[in-house]
Order: structure tokens, then C-alpha cells, then sequence
């Protein structure tokens, strides 16, 4: 199989935001005013640490015998094959008796298998949780697919990116097996950054640089310390998330 991160020539050169607007000039402007704000509060710029992340996720999924190849932007063709998109600052695992079992459903009638996923917030007290499959309004959230992909059909591309709208597209047949739980959907500090602080701390003053900076000195102790995750994540998972946790301990206020 083959995992694809959901990513764009563009993203890469730092076209993204999830500071609302999308690409506007709005949305880009508050862009980048979080990458000012993160880059002048601490001592590891933010695209360093985006970088390092990446690099995280890719090594846990070249440690996966059944992955046979990682594509670190979204293709612009595709193989025959099994493809597993994923954010490229997220944890996804699978073995091959796992692995196995979901192709062997692949067929007429199903060309698409939804997995288990752990989904991490950050809540009002800025504690980092874990939610197992969270009951959302779609089965499935984004980065817990697996779709065999056939050169002969015409699909479009949507299937890579479309979060937790693939299951919609008119040539997708699903199957839910979320008994194999191969995901955890991180949200890191410097993600955090780029979200108008009021969305997680009920903050109202985007622009009050004291209130932002507070809320980060807390979220990032949060989420280096917490050991909340031993008793909600499967134990797969506790290394790849300290790797994350170990890179976060090296931020430090400027």
C-alpha cells in the first residue's frame, strides 16, 4: 500500500491557513500574523517545527512493512494500488494481519474501508484529550481510509483531500471497519497558533499578543506533559506521540 499526505505544492510553500478565509486575502493575512506572532515568541521558527513534524510522521510510516511507498504531495497519477491519506503531522499505523483483512473486502461493492480513529482536543481547561471514534456528523474523519485505487475508473482526485466528505463521492463504495483503529488526528501547539485563540479558550482579542502568549505557555506545557493519553490511547501509540511531545519540549519562549 501507499500512504499519500494531503498536500499541495502550495501547501508546502506555506499556503495554509486555518485562520478562516481559506486562501482569501483575509485568511491569509491572519496567516500571517500567527506565523509573526509564533516566530517572535519562540526560539524554533514555525516552519522548522512543521518540517520536524513531517519528518516524524514519515518515519513512523517507514517503520510499516506493509507501506510500500510514502508520497509526501498529493500525485497527479496514481497506480493501482491501495492508498492511505493522512495529514502530514498525524500518526498512522497499520500491521499487515490488519492490513489483510481490510483488502480482502475490497471488490465490487467496496472500494473504500473506514477505520477507527482517535480524534484530540484541547478542552476548556486546556487539558489534551483523546476521543475513540467520535460521534460526528460523517463516519469518518481524516485520516482514517484506506481506497483502492483502479487506473481503468475515472475518479477525480477528491478522494485524497475531501476530509471527511470521501464517503459522498459517487464512485465510492464503503465498508466500516472501525474495529481497526490505525489513527490518532493530532493538534499540535503550532496549530493551535494559527486558530484565533477565542476557538479554544474562549478568548476574544485575536490581536492581544499578552492573551495569545499566555494561552501558549499553557497549551504547550499541556502538551508536553500530560499523560492523560496512557490510559485513552492504545499502547501503539504512546511512542510516535512522544516523539511529537519530545520535539515540542525544545520550544521555548524567546
Amino acid at each position: 500500500m501507499e500512504v499519500v499526505f494531503r498536500c499541495s505544492k502550495a501547501y508546502m510553500k506555506g499556503r495554509i491557513t486555518h485562520c478562516g478565509g481559506g486562501g482569501s486575502a483575509s485568511g491569509m493575512k491572519n496567516f500571517k500574523t500567527a506565523v509573526e506572532f509564533w516566530n517572535s515568541t519562540f526560539n524554533i521558527d514555525f516552519f522548522t517545527i512543521r518540517k520536524r513534524m513531517r519528518r516524524i510522521s514519515y518515519e513512523i510510516l517507514a517503520n510499516q512493512p506493509c507501506i510500500k511507498k510514502i508520497n509526501i504531495l498529493r500525485p497527479t497519477q496514481y497506480q493501482n494500488s491501495v492508498y492511505a491519506p493522512m495529514d502530514d503531522d498525524d500518526i498512522f499505523m497499520i500491521n499487515d494481519s490488519e492490513y489483510e483483512e481490510c483488502i480482502s473486502n475490497f471488490g465490487e461493492n467496496c472500494n473504500l474501508i473506514i477505520l477507527g480513529w482517535y480524534d484530540c482536543k484541547f478542552n476548556y481547561k486546556n487539558n489534551y484529550v483523546f476521543n475513540e471514534s467520535p460521534n460526528v456528523k460523517h463516519p469518518m474523519g481524516t485520516n482514517n481510509f484506506l481506497f483502492n485505487y483502479e487506473k481503468s475508473k475515472n475518479y477525480c482526485d477528491k478522494w485524497t483531500y475531501a476530509h471527511n466528505r470521501v464517503h459522498e463521492q459517487p464512485y465510492v463504495k464503503f465498508k466500516e471497519m472501525k474495529h481497526i483503529v490505525t489513527s490518532v488526528h493530532l493538534v499540535h501547539p503550532c496549530s493551535i497558533t494559527l486558530l484565533n485563540p477565542r476557538w479554544v479558550y474562549h478568548k476574544e482579542h485575536w490581536n492581544d499578543t499578552q492573551d495569545h502568549r499566555d494561552l501558549m505557555e499553557k497549551l504547550i506545557y499541556e502538551y508536553v506533559n500530560e499523560t492523560n493519553y496512557r490510559s485513552e490511547l492504545p499502547t501503539k501509540f504512546w511512542s510516535p506521540l512522544e516523539s511529537f511531545k519530545n520535539l515540542f519540549s525544545e520550544v521555548k519562549f524567546k
